[in-house]
This record gives structure tokens, sequence and C-alpha cells, in this order.
């Protein structure tokens, strides 16, 4: 005689409540395939490490920017200095050479900065600051000249052209890229310190340093110049005043 066990039925568990058993849940389960190489879902990356240092490079180099210095030099000197001869200066020798730059470059390179990078266009920055510094001052001669001929302002003017005709001879002559930026911050403060007085020129020239290898570190971190070209930058700023301050004062 075989015995049924049967179960009562309140106890019986309905099918779709009864847990899978281990054929089921295999059978169940989608299908595991491997990954295409080359498809596999991009991981969220975190920013790269030097991405804050590139950043803060650019921010140097467009602070020490050539222009904005050259105009802030002239500005310490002219005399009168009202809001009239400022704005002139500001805009003769800063702001509208920087947007000629952009203007007349953009159609020699894809991106209106390259002429960092590209040796054979610097003519047309160096040209347009040269121009930039005849009209600004025939400007200020003609509507509000100076109170008197200043010796410091004949060398500041001298100096800011010689600079301009030495990058010239460099970039063409010697077929060199110099670093336009180390040689302008360069000369800049090379002029600071000596119309500075007597007793401001060692702080002068101990934030001229700095300035230098912040601005040095910069442009080698942008890796718009070779540590050739920048030191070639820090020492034709560092001889162009010295020989103009001899010669003309």
């Amino acid at each position: 005689m075989v015995i049924l066990e049967c179960t009562p039925f309140h106890s019986m568990t309905p099918l779709e409540d009864q847990p899978p058993t281990d054929q089921q849940a295999v059978a169940e389960s989608p299908p595991v395939t491997n990954p295409t190489p080359g498809t596999e879902p991009a991981a969220t990356a975190a920013p790269p490490q030097g991405a804050k240092r590139k950043f803060l490079g650019q921010l140097v180099s467009t602070l020490l920017h050539p222009n904005l210095l050259q105009a802030v030099v002239f500005m310490c000197i002219y005399r009168p200095l009202t809001p009239y001869t400022a704005a002139v200066l500001l805009l003769g020798l800063g702001v509208v050479p920087v947007l000629m730059m952009g203007w007349a470059l953009r159609n020699h390179l894809p991106d209106r900065f390259s002429y960092v990078l590209v040796r054979q266009v610097r003519y047309i920055p160096i040209g347009i600051n040269l121009v930039a510094v005849g009209v600004t001052f025939s400007l200020l001669y003609a509507t509000a000249p100076p109170q008197e001929p200043s010796t410091d302002l004949r060398m500041v003017i001298s100096t800011h052209v010689g600079l301009h005709v030495v990058a010239l001879l460099i970039t063409y002559g010697l077929k060199f890229k110099v670093s336009l930026h180390m040689l302008a911050v360069t000369a800049a403060g090379c002029m600071v310190v000596l119309l500075a007085p007597e007793a401001w020129r060692p702080l002068m020239l101990g934030a001229l340093l700095l300035l230098i290898a912040g601005l040095a570190w910069s442009r080698l971190r942008l890796k718009a110049h070779t540590p050739a070209e920048v030191v070639a930058g820090i020492f034709t700023g560092l001889l162009v005043p010295g020989v103009v301050w001899w010669v003309v004062g």
C-alpha cells in the first residue's frame, strides 16, 4: 500500500510566491556577455592633476600680457596723468592693439593666439604695437602734452621701440622665436626699478624677480616656449633697457 502524504490546503504556498529553484534561476537570468574591447562604458574620470596648474599658468600669462604692462608703465611716468591721458594710454597701448591683433590674425591662423607658437607671423603683433606707440603719443602730444620734456619718458619710449626692433631682428634675422612675454615683463620691470626712488629699489627688484620666475613657469607650463626661448627673452629684456639707459640717460 502506498501512503500519500498530503499537505493541508491552508498551508500551501501559491506558485508565484514560491522561491525559484536553482535551475529556474539559471534559466531566467539574463545571459552574461563579454563586452567588446573599446565599448566598455567610460568611467567618470577625475580632472587631470595638471588642469589646475595649466589654468593658473594661463591666468598668469594673461595678467602679465605685454600690452597691459606697457600701458601701466607709461601711465606711471606720464605727467600730467589725468583721466583723459590715462584712458588714451590704456586704450592706445593696451586694448586697441590686442583687438587689432585678433582681427588681423584671424585670416592667417585658425586660432588668433597661435602667433605665440608660429614664428613667421610675429611681424603682425610687433608691427601693430609699433604703430600703436606712434599714434598714441602723437595724439597725446597734440591734445595733452606732458608738462615738460621728460628724460624718463624719452627713455621709456626709446626702450619700448628698441625692444620691438630687436624682437624683429631676432625673429627674422636669427630665425629664433624669443618669448615676447618674458622680454616685455623683464624690460618693464627694469624700467620701473631704474625709475623708482633709491630706497624702493631693493623691494622693486625682489618683486621683479618673483614676476620673472612666475611668468617663466607659466610659459613653460603652457608649452608656449622652450627654456632657451624663455631665457633669451629674459636676457633681451635686461639688455635693451640697460643700453638705452646708458645711451639716452
